[in-house]
């Protein structure tokens, strides 16, 4: 099997989900510049469909925490927990086109979605200052 560097080749298991949560956040920033844009009425329509696809990076987030241990593990399970229970609370204000209250449940999201990448970095052991010699 070739697999051609640039052709649309599937990311290995794991870094998909990490590429999707990644992606999701960018597009999440995006998306109060969208409601607001001359089409707002348009892309307020298209916030459901995308709120959906948001909800469903939970399950690329669970798939990531089974290398967490312990505590960690613990806190990346609640971190989830949390954030589809605000991507789920969004939906009423989405329907309802009420920027305000979208816009409280947007900014929490947000910062679930960077949070959860924390959890991801394998330096945590490292402290700042510290390094190794490895000439």
């Amino acid at each position: 099997a070739r697999a051609d560097v640039g052709e649309g080749d599937m990311l290995p298991p794991g870094a998909k989900q990490e590429d999707r949560i990644r992606k999701g956040l960018e597009a999440w920033n995006k998306l109060p510049e969208k409601l607001t844009s001359e089409d707002k009425d348009k892309e307020w329509d298209n916030a459901i469909g995308f709120l959906r696809r948001t909800y469903g990076l939970n399950d690329d987030m669970k798939y990531l925490t089974r290398g967490l241990k312990g505590a960690k593990k613990q806190e990346a399970q609640d971190l989830i927990e949390n954030f589809r229970k605000k991507v789920k609370s969004s939906d009423k204000p989405v329907k309802a086109k009420d920027y305000d209250t979208f816009m409280g449940l947007h900014k929490e999201i947000a910062a679930y979605l960077a949070q959860f990448q924390t959890f991801l970095l394998d330096a945590e052991d490292l402290e700042a200052g510290e390094f190794e010699d490895i000439s």
